[in-house]
């Protein structure tokens, strides 16, 4: 429901995963994580020594995360709640060749990447 979007072929969810070249053991944010698509992936390849941190402004994203995960026993995901104006900070202290994902328009700035 929520992540038929990001799952979609034209959003290339692969090549994105490849790009990131996330590895086992690492802590990954994903920000702006909507209904966790990208954070259950990421949540797979760190594996049980690694952690996800699934950050957005929308709590009905968060709780459904965190039920996901405890359905799907994964142990290593996080959420954070926070408001537009913590992603727009965060935005600015990630680094480029680790941002995937566009801000919603209803962030600041809103071309910005994750």
């Amino acid at each position: 429901m929520f992540n038929r979007k990001a799952a979609q072929r034209k959003s290339k969810p692969n090549e994105i995963i490849k790009a990131l070249d996330i590895q086992p053991g690492q802590t990954v944010a994903d920000i702006g994580s909507g209904g966790g698509f990208f954070t259950f992936l990421f949540s797979q390849i760190v594996g049980e020594k690694g952690n996800v941190y699934a950050v957005d402004t929308n709590q009905d994203f968060l709780e459904f995360i965190d039920k996901q995960a405890i359905r799907l026993g994964l142990t290593n995901i996080r959420t954070v709640h926070t408001t537009d104006q913590e992603i727009a900070f965060a935005i600015k202290l990630c680094r480029p060749s680790l941002c995937s994902k566009r801000v919603p328009s209803h962030a600041e700035p809103a071309s910005v990447f994750l």
